[in-house]
C-alpha cells in the first residue's frame, strides 16, 4: 500500500520520507512467528522515532491488524499447556503489545493510522492495535480507518463507534506486478491494479495526514481537522476523507459544469450508479 501513501502516481504525499519496517522475510504468513515478528517491528518503529526522528512529525501506517485468537494459537504446538497455559500466554503477549503501543502513544511526534478490518460489516472490531482506539489513551493518537465503496457512498467493511472518517475501499489502485495489472490502459501502462479492503484506505489516510503536516497543520491538530473535513458524499452515507481544497482552487479543466456556470451544488444522491469501463481484451476473459 506504500503507493497509495507516497507513489508517484497516486499517492497522496509523494514527496513524503518512508522509513520501510521490516518484520517479515517476504514470503507470507510465517505461522507462530508472526506475533513476536510483530512486536519486534513495533519496537524497532518506536527505535527510530525516539532517536532517529525526535523532532520530526512522523505517521505510522498500519495497514494490517491480528486478533487475540492469534496467541491462543501459539500454545497449539505445545498441547500440554493446556487451556490454562493458553490463557497466561494469551495474556502475556496482550500484556506485552499494549505495553508497546503505550510507549508509541507517548512519542509526542507520532500519530498512527491503522485499519478497520476487512470482515463484513456486521463483525465487531476485535483486533488489535483497532480495537484499542475506544481507549481514551490512544484516541487522540490512533485513526481507524474505514472502507466505503464510492459506487454507493456507504460502508462496507468492519466499522464501530470509533471510526470517525472513511476513505476508498473498493477497487482501490494499488502497484502491482506487470502480469497482474488490471484491464485499463492506464493500468497497464501504470503497473496498477484493483484491490478492495480498508488496508488501501488507511495508506490513503496517512497519506492525507502527511499532506496536511506538509503544509503546518499542527500534529496534535492534524486528526481533528481531518474528522473536521471528512463528508458523506451521499445521503445517510459515512464520512469520507476529503482534502479541504475547495473548488475554487481546483485546476480548471476540474471544476465541474455546474460551478463555472454559477449554479449551486446538486444534492448528493441516495446513491452513485458508477461502472467500471472494460477493455476489449477484458471482454473476452
Amino acid at each position: 500500500m506504500l503507493g497509495n501513501v507516497a507513489g508517484k502516481t497516486i499517492g497522496l504525499a509523494p514527496e513524503a520520507n518512508i522509513v520501510l519496517v521490516k518484520y517479515n522475510d517476504g514470503r507470507g504468513y510465517f505461522g507462530h512467528g508472526i506475533i513476536p515478528a510483530l512486536f519486534d517491528g513495533l519496537l524497532k518503529v518506536y527505535d527510530h522515532v525516539k532517536s532517529q526522528r525526535p523532532t520530526t512529525n512522523c505517521i505510522l501506517n498500519m495497514s494490517l491488524g491480528w486478533t487475540k485468537d492469534w496467541f491462543e494459537h501459539l500454545h497449539e504446538a505445545n498441547g500440554f499447556w493446556g487451556e490454562d497455559g493458553a490463557r497466561l500466554i494469551e495474556e502475556a503477549f496482550a500484556n506485552i503489545l499494549e505495553e508497546i503501543l503505550e510507549g508509541l502513544a507517548q512519542l509526542p511526534n507520532l500519530i498512527w493510522a491503522v485499519s478497520a478490518g476487512n470482515l463484513d460489516p456486521h463483525h465487531p472490531i476485535k483486533q488489535y492495535p483497532a480495537l484499542l482506539a475506544d481507549d481514551k489513551f490512544f484516541d487522540k493518537k490512533m485513526v481507524v480507518v474505514g472502507a466505503y465503496d464510492h459506487r454507493t457512498g456507504k460502508n462496507f467493511l468492519q466499522s464501530s463507534d470509533f471510526v470517525h472518517v472513511w476513505a476508498p475501499g473498493k477497487a482501490v489502485n494499488v502497484p502491482c506486478p506487470a502480469k497482474r495489472a488490471g484491464p485499463e490502459h492506464y493500468q497497464r501502462e501504470k503497473g496498477l491494479c484493483h484491490v478492495d479492503g480498508t488496508s488501501p484506505a488507511a495508506a490513503m489516510v496517512s497519506g492525507m495526514l502527511a499532506s496536511w503536516l506538509s503544509a503546518g497543520i499542527k500534529i496534535d491538530e492534524v486528526i481533528e481537522h481531518m474528522y473536521g473535513n471528512a463528508y458523506p458524499r451521499v445521503e445517510n452515507g459515512v464520512r469520507a476523507l476529503y482534502n479541504g481544497v475547495p473548488i475554487e482552487k481546483w485546476p480548471e479543466a476540474e471544476k465541474p459544469a455546474w460551478y463555472k456556470n454559477g449554479d449551486s451544488p446538486p444534492l448528493p444522491p441516495d446513491s452513485y450508479s458508477f461502472q467500471h469501463s472494460r477493455s476489449p481484451a477484458a471482454e473476452k476473459i
